[in-house]
């Protein structure tokens, strides 16, 4: 279920889906990402992607946080490559990565996307003004969705914004985007461990599984019972091992809304 975020200016919370996929007149897949300011109701995003792989997501993400800062949480329903109900905490290598740099995860539960309402409309007038009625490739329907997204944000008035447009209202982040791998670090008291390409750590000659969706960053480990070790990434506690089986155990899921 969502968490209570409190939405009071731009950038305290981006949503994120993807429209419906089309076939343009050329045959080729087009599959809207979209991403949207809840406060101001801008569209950050309208990008017509062949495959919704995490890379090309990844780039587009990374392009919209070099323009505009992050935002401080993103919600999204429960699928890829946002998130995966086959992994731990229902995580993703593309979560993860928002979430090494401070983003908060606000996701709708499963099979509600009313949760996300707002945005579901934006899809309707997506659906009703631009899909099926491009001509061309996937370049040309890229081209009309730059100028319909700009028309949405600097010309249509929103009575939600007093009559204002998204774009009068919107401004960038303070919260500034550095496109460094994050390197993260954990106080005194917590051992480090480097989570490797089949999400696996090693503690003290052990080989603990803790998900793929980690891979390349570092865990924290605390002591916290003669037998357990709390596991944590960055702020976040994401679960514990049990070191008479060196058996690793999530967490519930709700508590990565906490």
């Amino acid at each position: 279920m969502p968490s209570k975020i409190e939405v009071e200016k731009p950038n305290d919370l981006w949503t994120v889906d993807f429209k419906g996929w089309w076939y343009t007149p050329s045959k080729q897949k087009c599959e809207p990402l979209t991403v949207r300011d809840q406060y101001p109701r801008y569209i950050l995003s309208l990008k017509g992607v062949s495959n919704s792989k995490t890379e090309a997501i990844k780039t587009e993400f990374e392009r919209l946080f070099k323009e505009n800062g992050l935002p401080r949480a993103i919600r999204s329903d429960n699928g890829p490559p946002f998130a995966s109900c086959r992994s731990m905490l229902n995580l993703t290598k593309l979560s993860v990565w928002w979430l090494s740099l401070g983003i908060r995860l606000d996701r709708i539960e499963p099979g509600k996307p009313y949760q996300n309402g707002a945005h579901e409309r934006l899809h309707k007038d997506i659906k009703q003004e631009l899909q099926g009625m491009i001509e061309g490739d996937l370049k040309a329907h890229q081209a009309a969705f730059d100028q319909w997204r700009e028309e949405f944000n600097t010309e249509r008035p929103h009575e939600a914004l007093g009559m204002q447009t998204p774009s009068s209202v919107y401004q960038k982040s303070e919260i500034g985007y550095d496109a460094a791998p994050v390197e993260i670090i954990y106080p005194y008291g917590y051992i480090q461990r480097l989570v490797n390409d089949r999400g696996l750590i090693c503690l003290y000659q052990n080989k603990v599984f803790i998900s793929n969706a980690f891979e390349g960053y570092h865990l924290g480990l605390r002591l916290e019972a003669k037998d357990t070790y709390g596991v944590w990434f960055d702020h976040l506690r994401i679960g514990q091992i049990d070191l008479t089986t060196f058996k690793f155990k999530a967490v519930a899921i709700e508590e990565l809304n906490q």
